[in-house]
């Protein structure tokens, strides 16, 4: 279906073929819902790529993985993205990292975060930092910060249009 094979138990098979959900312990949608759910967010986003306005490929990302208490079923925490910027919000901070934070009611601060590491984030600045790149495509008409809290280098900090 999707490309990639993932080993699933005895158990959870029959789970997910009986129509239960994808994983325990924690909220998620079952494969019917989960359409429903992609659909939605995809409809949210207008059919385009939240970051950088592609049209083709779309793909819906968790801000907060599964994995680590995240959900299916919030809406706010979700965005559509095409392939490569959803790649891009896993590489390694030195190679420029794709940063997305919720500003709610479906809309997003989008960011390109370059540093060291991802420790060298850990403590707000006090004063713009070399760095960190402004951010790619306006998500929503709302005022954008980058990811230090600063309005985007080169830009006004007002949208796009």
């Amino acid at each position: 279906m999707f490309g990639t094979r993932i080993r699933v138990g005895r158990a959870a098979r029959r789970r997910i073929q009986g129509g239960g959900p994808l994983a325990l312990g924690r909220p998620s949608a079952n494969r019917e819902a989960w359409r429903e759910i992609r659909a939605k967010i995809l409809a949210r986003a207008r059919w385009v790529c939240q970051a950088c306005g592609v049209r083709t490929r779309l793909e819906v990302h968790h801000l907060v993985k599964r994995s680590q208490g995240g959900s299916d079923v919030d809406l706010d925490h979700l965005v559509a993205l095409c392939r490569p910027c959803h790649a891009q919000t896993d590489v390694p901070y030195a190679r420029g990292r794709l940063v997305i934070t919720p500003a709610g009611g479906g809309r997003f601060t989008i960011a390109v975060v370059r540093a060291p590491s991802k420790w060298a984030l850990s403590q707000p600045p006090t004063r713009p930092v070399e760095g960190v790149v402004a951010p790619t495509e306006t998500a929503s008409p709302a005022r954008q910060e980058d990811a230090t809290g600063w309005p985007p280098v080169g830009r006004e900090g007002g949208n796009n249009e």
